[in-house]
């Protein structure tokens, strides 16, 4: 399925008011700040219409995780620091990568061409 922005941002602000609280995940985590929240935003806007459509989620350190998911062997997921870094983990096939790219609200080629790796047909 194809990025549906709107719900894409829906699960976003989802997540945000449900993990804005400290210890929101009842051991301890950090909350998600706003300006995680923006960068995310901002991340999954320049995400192209037609990337398979990410899950959203949160991190007890208080990062946004954007994940995509095609098979066992195909899998991505970037974690949005409030300090506007991509760190970022890929499986394809045996294949293991794994990275940290600042975001300036474009999207690092690297990361880019892993995301279209995990996600084409």
């Amino acid at each position: 399925m194809a990025l549906d922005s709107g719900k894409v941002f829906e699960e976003l602000l989802k997540t945000l008011e449900e993990c804005r609280q400290p210890n929101w995940d009842g051991y301890g985590a950090q909350s998600v700040r706003e300006e995680t929240y923006d960068l995310a935003h901002q991340f999954l806007a320049a995400v192209p219409l037609s990337t398979l459509v990410p899950s959203i989620g949160a991190e007890p350190d208080g990062h946004i995780t954007v994940e995509w998911y095609r098979s066992p062997q195909r899998t991505m997921s970037v974690s949005i620091s409030p300090d506007g870094e991509l760190h970022y983990a890929v499986l394809l096939g045996s294949a293991k990568t794994c990275g940290t790219e600042p975001f300036t609200g474009a999207i690092p080629k690297v990361v880019a061409d892993l995301i279209h790796r995990v996600t084409v047909a």
